[in-house]
């Protein structure tokens, strides 16, 4: 597997980078230290819904170091830029989280436009891989295909009193619709 780096400074500057020897410019790719994004359960989503993510860490929590007790093992999961939030009782530094098995932790939706979403969970060490195979779910005939879906959700229903010829005034509290 080969990789082109190009490095730029922060401060805008461009020039070449000198290494005295080529172990010093070398970069690795080792996948064992590549979490693994497995999929997000269930797929349909709602504002305020818990739902579990599906992941492997792989090496990753070897090399995790000096976690605040507030902290998580992971640094985030976004349903496309929406955040998942966790509950700080049910996922922080002592969650138990192991390297090579599938884990599960639980985290509540929030707010996202009705449609098709991208995944991504963040760790120190960059992105997870999402595996497309257990990710991506699709109908019976492969029109629609997403990792996950969002949809409008009804929350509540109130109703007044009726008519008597059986008209019904009803209040539909919910989102997305």
């Amino acid at each position: 597997m080969n990789f082109y780096l190009t490095v730029l400074p922060a401060n805008g500057a461009t020039g070449h980078i000198n290494c005295k020897t080529i172990a010093n410019c070398l970069v690795r790719y080792q996948r064992s230290y590549t979490p693994i994004l497995y999929y997000v359960s269930p797929r349909v989503l709602y504002d305020g819904i818990t739902a579990d993510i599906w992941f492997d860490p792989k090496s990753v929590m070897a090399i995790i170091g000096d976690i605040d007790s507030d902290e998580k093992p992971f640094v985030n999961f976004k349903v496309d830029e929406s955040l998942f939030e966790f509950d700080s009782d049910v996922v922080n530094v002592d969650t138990p989280i192991y390297g090579w098995t599938e884990n599960r932790v639980p985290g509540t939706v929030g707010a996202l436009p009705n449609g098709n979403h991208e995944l991504r969970m963040s760790w120190e060490n960059g992105y997870a891989k999402l595996v497309e195979e257990t990710a991506l779910h699709c109908n019976y005939d492969q029109s629609d295909c997403y990792y996950a879906k969002t949809v409008p959700v009804i929350k509540e229903m109130s109703s007044n009193t009726g008519y008597t010829t059986g008209e019904q005034s009803l209040k539909v509290t919910g989102q997305g619709f």
